[in-house]
């Protein structure tokens, strides 16, 4: 039992430690957000707030809450060893801006299937 406390405390030390050099988290460390969802949408303006606090409480930094904003996502942070860690990030709408769906592009005359995130850059 003693060994998974070890191997437990090691991880979260890893993780500590890699979040406080990383610059981007948010592009960096993709994976952090593999299968999150919420059932009901963030408000926009919920969202906003969730980003500036994570920001004012150095759960992220300006790179990552710059990566959030652009995508629509806000972070989850969490108390760890009384720091605030980034934990993840969901999605700020109805949408995930990976989500593909079949659409008219003016500029080219056709239709076809992009991301979400495709089309709001576009």
């Amino acid at each position: 039992m003693k060994i998974f406390a070890k191997i437990k405390l090691t991880s979260i030390a890893f993780l500590v430690s890699y979040q406080a050099i990383a610059e981007n988290r948010i592009l960096e460390q993709p994976e952090l957000n593999e299968g999150r969802s919420m059932k009901q949408e963030m408000p926009a303006e919920d969202c906003s707030r969730e980003q500036k606090n994570a920001l004012d409480s150095g759960c992220i930094n300006e790179a990552e809450y710059n990566s959030l904003v652009k995508l629509n996502y806000f972070p989850s942070c969490v108390k760890i060893r009384s720091k605030i860690r980034l934990t993840g990030w969901f999605t700020c709408g109805c949408f995930d801006p990976k989500m593909r769906i079949f659409s008219f592009n003016k500029s080219s005359g056709k239709s076809n299937w992009s991301t979400i995130n495709d089309i709001a850059s576009n």
